[in-house]
């Protein structure tokens, strides 16, 4: 199997979002490649209107290949109103944001590529690039790996030591993560990491990381390469470069104070990353993305 695909999952809230990345990528990326969107089936018909004319861009249902565990059982919400001491929390399903993971885990079971650019709906290119800006090129293997000289967040080292749990390692360090945007994901790695975490666990892979207190999909990823596959000569320090607003602060920095011309900030960014948990509306921010970077125009 050959070939380079998008894959993001989304859903009706990140439309909006899913909509600028879209423009994002038929206006800068330098190739042709299809663009996979994998949604809840209730927003099938949403986003499928976005294909229309758009041939690139193929949406699926997300229902096909995860686990019926992750979404609430119809009668859950009456069983804990009148029985709250039971423990109904397993037949209470998982965040959207969780079920994400697992549908970008199962990447290859979904679309047909050899190689992933795993895009967030709330990632905008924000200038012109080809596969090799990601280190994807014919025969050449890469994992984006980031290597910062502050202390990892609380967050990143609790995920980090889940993905080594989950994969029964010993603790490896915390002084680096692989979190990245956009990310890049191999079709025959997933294969291998599933199947490492059934044969580790004695379980079906969906039912492992639904008993996981906390994943995160990219440090399961690359912990695997690096412990158990032994990726060395393809591992990249430093991935592609992203401007990322994680905060209200960083985004009133960014769109209040530099409102007047957003160009500056983004010189040799690959993309910008506006956090969709912040609950900002795209309204806020729209029409500045699409006037600095032209996506009108796409």
């Amino acid at each position: 199997m050959r070939g380079v695909a998008f894959f993001t999952p989304s859903f009706r809230g990140d439309f909006e979002r899913f909509r600028l990345l879209r423009k994002s990528i038929r206006k800068f990326y330098q190739g042709n490649a299809p663009h996979w969107a994998v949604v809840p089936k209730a927003d099938q018909d949403m986003f499928r209107e976005l294909a229309d004319g758009d041939t690139n861009l193929i949406v699926d249902v997300q229902n096909r290949y995860v686990s019926k565990d992750f979404y609430p059982r119809w009668w859950h919400p009456a069983a804990v109103r009148f029985l709250s001491r039971w423990p109904w929390d397993r037949y209470a399903g998982r965040p959207g944001w969780y079920i994400q993971q697992i549908v970008k885990l199962s990447a290859d079971l979904i679309a047909p590529a050899h190689t992933y650019i795993v895009c967030d709906s709330d990632t905008i290119f924000a200038r012109p690039f080809h596969d090799r800006d990601l280190h994807i090129a014919p025969d050449t293997r890469c994992l984006f790996r980031e290597d910062p000289d502050w202390e990892l967040k609380e967050s990143h080292k609790e995920l980090m030591a889940s993905a080594s749990e989950i994969l029964q390692l010993p603790a490896v360090g915390v002084r680096h993560h692989y979190f990245n945007w956009p990310v890049v994901f191999f079709s025959d790695w997933l294969a291998e990491l599933r199947k490492h975490i059934e044969r580790v666990h004695g379980q079906p892979w969906q039912r492992v990381l639904f008993d996981a207190p906390i994943i995160s999909e990219y440090c399961l990823y690359g912990v695997f390469l690096e412990e158990i596959v032994g990726l060395r000569q393809g591992v990249v320090r430093a991935g592609p470069n992203y401007y990322g607003i994680w905060d209200r602060t960083s985004f009133d920095a960014f769109f209040v104070q530099k409102t007047k011309d957003l160009k500056p900030c983004l010189t040799g960014m690959l993309a910008l990353v506006i956090q969709s948990n912040l609950r900002t509306l795209v309204d806020l921010y729209e029409g500045h993305v699409v006037d600095c970077l032209d996506l009108d125009s796409s």
